[in-house]
């Protein structure tokens, strides 16, 4: 069962609520093996049993099911426990049940020694139940919100209070151009993760720096070493938070290489000078939405002065005709006006 402390520190619901929600569980796991059927043949086998093995686990162990028959297992499983869900519209966001199912036929060992095959089924069946609530955490942006990653960002918003707004901007508009693109969920989660770390190498330019109006040239060649800086710290913030979740860590270990590359032009004139193919795809996305952004907003080290959307429309345009952005998703971004809904009230 998802989130049980949640629910038992809950000022209204508390303890009491949780129980009455465990007790649905249970309720709903026994109907779902009463009218599961064995190989197309009788319901409901004497030996198939359910266990609380935890405060919020529960083991189910069913006799001879089929591995054909456990997709429709799943199912049914998950619609028992939507059911409940309904029957909590206040805690809709919190209820909820991740599961793991494993076949001793994976697991099974040279010697066929039963028990330990049994155990290594379990194991297996709870490592994927970890799994699934892992990446339920991913795609809830729990992950985001690590102390860690927390320290980088309020070090890089020390030094520029608008990269906050500009990070959960980028971050934003990346998630919805990529659900636009039809991403599946593990490459959402990576451009996400890019958007609000693709300017956290600042955390290593010097602040006097990044304050100032007017660059030397030696400045200018400090401050295009951000994204190498970028994806240095990104290897170590996914090192420290992401290893023991695979799931999460196959989303994000692509991150670091598309921070590198979040300033590379079509026309090889970006920072390295990378081809049009060598520039991943979510780099190129994120060049897009970081340049608009930076159009529109006056922060701190730009003399030239926020522009209207109109007017950053005109410079994306323009750049996709000089080659400097995908001109496809220059044309998708402004069509479907991604901006729409993230910028403050006012904006224009």
């Amino acid at each position: 069962m998802d989130n049980l402390k949640k629910i038992n520190d809950d000022k209204c619901g508390g303890h009491a609520l949780g129980s009455s929600i465990l007790k649905a569980f249970g309720v709903a796991l026994k109907e779902v093996i009463r009218t599961m059927e064995h190989n197309g043949e009788t319901p409901y086998h004497d030996q198939d049993t359910i266990y609380r093995i935890g405060g919020d686990e529960f083991l189910i162990i069913i006799n001879n099911l089929p591995k054909k028959a456990q997709a429709a297992f799943a199912q049914r499983l998950a619609e028992q426990i939507e059911k409940i869900v309904k029957q909590y519209p206040t805690y809709e966001g919190l209820i909820g049940m991740s599961f793991g199912i494993a076949n001793t036929q994976e697991t099974i060992a040279t010697d066929n020694n039963w028990p330990e095959n049994v155990k290594a089924a379990i194991k297996l069946a709870d490592r994927r139940m970890y799994e699934e609530k892992n990446e339920k955490k991913m795609l809830k942006d729990e992950y985001f919100n690590s102390p860690k990653i927390k320290s980088h960002m309020e070090n890089l918003y020390d030094i520029d209070p608008s990269l906050k707004y500009h990070s959960e901007f980028v971050k934003n508009a990346a998630e919805k151009m990529g659900i636009l693109l039809n991403f599946d969920k593990l490459e959402l989660a990576a451009i996400k993760f890019t958007g609000l770390l693709h300017d956290i190498g600042k955390e290593s330019i010097k602040k006097v720096i990044l304050k100032k109006e007017d660059l030397t040239l030696a400045d200018w060649e400090e401050i295009k070493t951000h994204t190498t800086e970028g994806e240095r710290i990104a290897k170590l913030i996914i090192k420290d938070n992401f290893d023991a979740y695979p799931a999460f860590n196959e989303a994000v270990v692509r991150v670091p290489t598309i921070i590198r590359n979040s300033h590379e032009n079509m026309n090889c004139s970006g920072y390295e000078g990378l081809p049009a193919q060598d520039i991943p795809i979510e780099s190129q996305i994120i060049r897009i939405i970081d340049s608009f952004h930076a159009m529109i907003s006056a922060r701190v080290g730009m003399s030239n002065g926020a522009k209207t959307i109109d007017e950053a429309i005109t410079e994306l345009r323009k750049g996709a005709e000089e080659f400097k952005y995908n001109q496809q998703y220059v044309e998708q971004f402004i069509n479907n006006k991604i901006w729409e809904g993230l910028l403050p009230n006012g904006s224009n």
